[in-house]
């Protein structure tokens, strides 16, 4: 729903008893959605330990067998797959952009902490070794 900026009112505009019951409507909103929230993590962090079976019979945990795709989709080159795995080892990353006296920018660069370039291509080459299309997952 597109919004009018000319059409919005401050929410004290509506006078004391109604501004008030305007907030309470808002807190009870915002209560239900955290707890919806809370529900669905509590029951993604309970099924995250389940033993599901592999293709070679053994069984593995859910929680595993996403990491082993979210890792075989990176070693062969998945930029979401590679960010997400990443932001879970490292944390977030972060853009910088950075503009010259002349006014033209500079490619973003991206902190990484204290791994460098080499290291990480390294430890992606390890992994590439290590993680085989289709080997243990459902």
């Amino acid at each position: 729903m597109a919004t009018n900026p000319q059409n919005l009112k401050p929410i004290d505009s509506h006078g004391p008893e109604r501004a008030l019951e305007i907030r309470r409507m808002g807190q009870k909103a915002s209560m239900e959605a955290r707890k919806r929230n809370k529900n669905l993590k509590d029951a993604f962090r309970a099924m995250q330990e389940v033993e599901i079976p592999t293709k070679s019979g053994d069984t593995t945990t859910a929680s595993d067998a996403i990491a082993l795709a979210v890792m075989q989709k990176a070693v062969k080159g998945d930029m979401k797959a590679i960010e997400f795995l990443w932001e879970a080892l490292y944390g977030k990353t972060q853009k910088v952009d950075v503009t010259s006296s002349d006014g033209s920018m500079s490619p973003a660069t991206v902190n990484l902490g204290d791994r460098t370039t080499e290291e990480l291509m390294a430890f992606f080459k390890t992994l590439k070794g290590k993680v085989q299309d289709g080997a243990g997952t459902a």
